[in-house]
């Protein structure tokens, strides 16, 4: 699907957003998502402007471009389309006088590199509020009372899904004194709760083999870590 055809989708055939919000996706000026809207309302297919002036001549994205996208990529995955194509004019001087159009650059990463372009989002000004930062560290300083020692009980515990033409799904326990589990699936969708109990069931297993002392697991607001069925499981544990 070319990036003209993503954003109608968004903006008109399915999802009805704001052209405000499928600029910020994909790192397009307003003006640009609302003439490609406005093009395909008016005349039902898409119609690109031509600009005047000079024409830059467009290019294609070669294997020493791809593999530098590549590079880039894995030390920063949140650059977007906009940055990206600025440090290809930095990095290949023969690119500087050619034009990489957003569209070639978006498929290309889609279909050739493996990688998926996601919406980011602000955080919320409140969890920011000095009220709220003062409430965690309350918090945390009741934690002894109940028997919470972050350096010899508990576990944290997490997963990442990464998608490199493949699915993968990487969980991971870590407590004060290294890595006690890690785990590597390929998924369909990513990690879901029967794949994390089976993962919580190796730790514990851990955990007997070695007689630790109880442990508590520190886990995030995922939705999977607050389903009834972990819940039922760590209760019975």
């Amino acid at each position: 699907m070319t990036l003209y055809k993503r954003i109608v989708d968004l903006t008109i055939k399915k999802y009805h957003k704001s052209v405000v919000k499928v600029a910020s996706m994909f790192s397009l000026s307003r003006s640009t998502v609302d003439n490609i809207k406005n093009s395909f309302i008016d005349n039902g297919k898409i119609v690109v402007k031509q600009r005047g002036g000079r024409k830059k001549e467009c290019t294609k994205i070669m294997e020493e471009h791809s593999e530098y996208l590549i590079e880039i990529l894995d030390e920063d995955c949140t650059l977007t389309l906009e940055m990206m194509r600025e440090k290809l004019y930095e990095c290949f001087d023969d690119l500087q006088e050619k034009d990489i159009m957003f569209s070639i650059l978006y498929c290309h990463i889609m279909n050739n590199i493996g990688f998926t372009l996601k919406r980011t989002k602000a955080v919320e000004e409140r969890r920011n509020d000095p009220d709220v930062i003062e409430a965690r560290r309350k918090f945390v300083e009741s934690l002894p009372e109940l028997g919470v020692a972050y350096v010899a009980n508990c576990i944290f515990i997490d997963e990442a899904g990464f998608n490199r033409a493949l699915n993968i799904s990487i969980l991971a326990a870590i407590s004060n004194n290294g890595v006690k589990s890690m785990s590597a699936k390929l998924v369909p969708k990513g990690t879901n709760i029967e794949l994390f109990i089976k993962f919580l069931k190796t730790i514990i297993k851990t955990l007997d083999n070695i007689n630790a002392v109880p442990q508590w697991f520190i886990l995030n607001n995922a939705p999977i870590h607050r389903s009834h069925l972990v819940r039922d499981f760590m209760a019975t544990t």
